[in-house]
């Protein structure tokens, strides 16, 4: 079975750091931000998964590489800034940083967004083009 390396080894990292991250979640008072961080690690480690097994059979051509290093990057700076973000809510020495952290948090978002969309583009690009697309009578 053909699968992206990169992805699935990202997918999966991202997948057990998530389960880490659910031992911990009763340790923080306010158990929601964590939660939150766990449940994200969980459900896009898995999403990544099963992109590595897809990847394969999407019509990237020479963007593939870079493209799947950007995806799994992507998620992995958002899963960091929800992290960040909820030991910033529980910890008062890192209140002050708690703007910032948003703000990373936000960024990663788009860029998330930004690398999701961007596969779609290009499958979407190869399928206008290579004549797949079959007009409706």
């Amino acid at each position: 079975m053909a699968f992206n390396r990169p992805l699935a080894l990202g997918g999966l990292t991202l997948f057990f750091f998530g389960l880490i991250l659910g031992f911990i979640v009763p340790a923080y008072a306010p158990h929601h931000g964590m939660l939150s961080a766990h449940l994200n690690a969980v459900q896009t480690g898995t999403f990544v998964l099963v992109l590595a097994l897809f990847w394969p059979k999407l019509p990237l051509g020479r963007m593939a590489g870079w493209l799947a290093h950007l995806t799994w990057a992507s998620f992995w700076l958002l899963q960091i800034g929800i992290t960040l973000a909820a030991q910033a809510q529980v910890s008062p020495d890192l209140a002050g940083l708690k703007p910032a952290v948003l703000g990373i948090e936000a960024i990663c978002s788009l860029g998330v967004t930004l690398a999701t969309a961007l596969v779609l583009w290009t499958v979407l690009r190869h399928r206008l083009s290579s004549g797949d697309a079959q007009p409706r009578p």
